[in-house]
């Protein structure tokens, strides 16, 4: 018996390739929800399933307490210049590590979020939610929310870190000009809090470039991303500025599973792919 989340679609599915899924009765269906955005690279990308097959016979499974080249490789493959990655497992513990790197290296507590944002169901990820249907229970105190694409005096020297997705997911697929990101990094600047862009949706090719963050010379400090990253595999990061990474000390952060063989795998065999679509993806 499983505990309910979502209401479940009306089939049973058995298999997928490409842009279809099949059901058990052997119906084909061109499949525009791919796994709620993860299915990045379609179902059962060749690529991908040798990656994972490849991998899973040398090694399923070991932890960061081991050196790993694959480990290495996948982080350099997926980080820009001048970003170091901090693997875990789902969007909600990549924003969780991001709001608590975020504090740290600030000695601040406050975080402004932005209203109708989403970021998980995590305690502290579904406390920065802006959505008050999805914040359940009891909440992290210290957020304050601001108006998306607005509210830009609510950063202030007490701010720890602002975090928001460059476009809205559960709001409705909603952005705003390229003019309100360049302000809310000066501002950020000014006030020394931290930028953090929940690019768990928008990440990995989603826009047209591998991430939102750097978009008409827009960094953010730190990046979260997960869904489309591994294709499938489990899988989620942080990339996080050098001169914020420098200070993470051994023990800090964590994830038993975050950075194993077949995720790395997955994610060098992901990125490889979505990279030969990019300029496809800007055409169209």
């Amino acid at each position: 018996m499983l505990v309910r989340t979502y209401p479940s679609l009306p089939l049973d599915l058995s298999h997928g390739s490409d842009v279809y899924v099949w059901d058990t009765a052997g119906r084909r269906y061109l499949d525009m929800y791919a796994g709620h955005a993860v299915c990045s690279t379609g179902h059962c990308h060749p690529a991908i399933v040798k990656a994972i097959q490849d991998q899973a016979a040398k090694l399923i499974f070991y932890s960061n307490v081991a050196g790993l080249r694959r480990r290495e490789e996948a982080a350099a493959k997926l980080c820009p210049l001048g970003y170091h990655a901090l693997f875990a497992n789902s969007g909600a513990e990549a924003n969780e590590d991001a709001l608590k790197l975020a504090r740290k290296y600030t000695g601040r507590t406050e975080i402004v979020a932005m209203e109708e944002g989403f970021h998980g169901r995590t305690a502290g990820a579904m406390s920065v939610t802006g959505t008050a249907k999805y914040r359940v229970g009891p909440q992290v105190p210290g957020v304050k929310f601001a108006p998306f694409g607005g509210g830009l005096e609510a950063i202030t020297g007490r701010t720890a870190a602002v975090i928001l997705e460059p476009i809205q997911s559960m709001a409705g697929v909603r952005t705003a000009p390229m003019e309100y990101f360049k302000a809310l990094r000066k501002r950020c600047d000014e006030t020394g809090a931290l930028l953090i862009y929940d690019e768990v949706q928008t990440g990995i090719g989603r826009t047209g470039t591998m991430f939102f963050s750097g978009r008409e010379a827009v960094h953010a400090d730190l990046i979260t991303l997960a869904k489309g990253i591994a294709s499938g595999i489990p899988l989620s990061a942080v990339l996080v500025k050098s001169k914020i990474a420098e200070t993470v000390q051994y023990g800090e952060f964590g994830h038993t599973f975050g950075a194993g063989p077949i995720a790395m795998a997955a994610l060098q065999a992901t990125v490889g792919v979505v990279e030969g679509l990019l300029e496809n993806g800007r055409e169209i």
